[in-house]
C-alpha cells in the first residue's frame, strides 16, 4: 500500500515521523508509478511516472509531422527530447517525421534504457541514461558528447520540442523549470495530462482511443509566469511528496472542504 498522507494540522512540507523516530524514503510500485514521501536527507533520483508505451502509429503524422498537418510540425532546426522515453517508440516517430532534426531520449530505469537503445540502434537517435532533474541543471557534456549540441549547456536549455507522458503531479512539479529553462519558441507536447489550470494549452488534439495531446508554447508571457507552479502544486497535492502521490490522494485542505460541504448539505 502507498504511504499515508500526513495528518491534518501538520506544517507545510513536513513528513510524518515513524514510530522509530524518522520516516525513511518509501518506494511502492502500484501499476507502475512510484510514490514516495520526501525526507530531509532524500538524495535518490525522482521517478516522475511509471511505464506505458506509446506506439509510433499513435503519434506519427497526427502529432509529429514535417508539414502543418500535425500538432507539432518538425524542422531541421529542432532538438526533440522525450523526457522518460520508455522503449523509444516516440523517438522513432519524431525521427520519421523529420530526418534532419536531432532526437534525444532520456530514461532513468536501466532495463528500459537498454530497450530504448536497442530500438534506436540503427539510427542517429541518442538515448541518455539520466534522471529528468539532471537535464535541467547539468552541462550536457556529463551525459553525452556526440549529438552536436553545446556541451556546456543543460539539455533542456537547448530543446525546442519536448514530449511528456508523465502525470499531473509530474507536470506540475516540472512546470516552473520547463517555463524557465526552455528557450523561447520551444514547444511541449503532453500526452493525456495537462500543465494545470494556470497554464492552458495552446492547442489540443484528440487521437485514437480518446487520447488527448496538448500543445504548450514557451513565450515571454509564459516565462514571466514561471512562479505560478508551486502554488498549484501545493493546492492540488501538497508539497511533501518527492514522488507521485497515489491517484486518490488529496491534501487535507480538500478533505476538510469536502467534509464542510457534506455538513452543510446534511444540515439543509
Amino acid at each position: 500500500m502507498p504511504p499515508p498522507p500526513p495528518p491534518r494540522g501538520r506544517g507545510r512540507g513536513t513528513v510524518v515521523p515513524s514510530p522509530h523516530g524518522r520516516h525513511p524514503p518509501v518506494k511502492v510500485r502500484l501499476g507502475g508509478p512510484v510514490h514516495r514521501l520526501s525526507t530531509a536527507d532524500s538524495e535518490d533520483s525522482v521517478t516522475y511516472a511509471g511505464f506505458r508505451e506509446t506506439p509510433v502509429s499513435d503519434v506519427l503524422g497526427i502529432v509529429f509531422s514535417k508539414d502543418e498537418r500535425g500538432l507539432v510540425p518538425m524542422t531541421s532546426n529542432d532538438v526533440f527530447v522525450d523526457l522518460g522515453c520508455g522503449h523509444g517508440e516516440v523517438l522513432l516517430a519524431a525521427r520519421s517525421a523529420c530526418l534532419e532534426c536531432r532526437v534525444l531520449g532520456v530514461e532513468m530505469e536501466p532495463a528500459t534504457y537498454r530497450r530504448a537503445c536497442e530500438a534506436t540502434a540503427n539510427t542517429d537517435i541518442e538515448v541518455l541514461q539520466a534522471d529528468l532533474d539532471t537535464c535541467f541543471t547539468e552541462p550536457l557534456k556529463r551525459m553525452s558528447d556526440r549529438n552536436g549540441l553545446d556541451p556546456e549547456v543543460p539539455l533542456m536549455a537547448q530543446a525546442t520540442v519536448v514530449y511528456l507522458f508523465l502525470g499531473e503531479w509530474a507536470n506540475l512539479s516540472l512546470r516552473s523549470r520547463l517555463m524557465q529553462t526552455l528557450p523561447l519558441g520551444a514547444r511541449i507536447v503532453s500526452r493525456s495530462f495537462s500543465m494545470g489550470n494556470e497554464w492552458p494549452a495552446d492547442a489540443e488534439l484528440r487521437a485514437g482511443n480518446d487520447v488527448v495531446y496538448r500543445l504548450y508554447k514557451i513565450t515571454e508571457l509564459v516565462k514571466s509566469r514561471a512562479h505560478i507552479a508551486s502554488k498549484e502544486l501545493e493546492d492540488r497535492f501538497g508539497l511533501h511528496w518527492l514522488q507521485p502521490p497515489p491517484g486518490n490522494y488529496r491534501p487535507a485542505k480538500f478533505e476538510e472542504a469536502a467534509e464542510q460541504k457534506e455538513g452543510l448539505m446534511f444540515k439543509s
